[in-house]
């Protein structure tokens, strides 16, 4: 059960893996190694569908009622806004960066959205998200034991 909680969290686009790592380790008990593995595992889940969906159904999404369609038109064109600049100085290999960092509005979600505005083709945009993901959870993983010990030590 507590393998699927970790699932399912790396699978939400706010939290992805950098509340499942937490979770799995801190919370859940989990050994610190499944914790990693699950979670990379469920951050990637949601890529390849969401850019399938994004490539096979772009005219379903202009269709889209009102508040749905102003809410993906507004995160679109904030992505626009904040990367363009760094998709042009460091193409698609910013996907891994987009991706690795781990601050609100980043991550696989954004990056795969972005990968679709930006018009990266969805393999290479699959394995640079999949790059992302495996050091981003490092990081969050490093990050999470060195703030555990830390406190065991206060």
């Amino acid at each position: 059960m507590d393998i699927l909680q970790i699932i399912g969290t790396a699978m939400t686009p706010i939290g992805e893996l950098r509340a499942s790592i937490p979770l799995g380790i801190t919370v859940l008990g989990v050994p610190t190694w499944m914790v990693f593995i699950f979670s990379v595992i469920g951050n990637l889940i949601p890529v390849p569908i969401i850019l399938f969906c994004l490539n096979k159904g772009e005219h379903f999404l202009n269709r889209m009622p009102g508040p749905i369609k102003t809410l993906l038109n507004w995160r679109i064109k904030k992505i626009e806004e904040t990367y363009q600049d760094k998709i042009t100085k460091y193409g698609s290999l910013f996907l891994i960066i987009l991706v690795m960092i781990p601050l609100p509005f980043t991550g696989a979600w954004t990056a795969t959205l972005a990968s679709w505005i930006f018009k990266i083709p969805p393999i290479r945009a699959f394995a640079l998200i999949t790059i992302g993901i495996i050091l981003a959870g490092l990081l969050v993983t490093l990050l999470t034991i060195t703030a555990v010990e830390i406190t065991e030590n206060i």
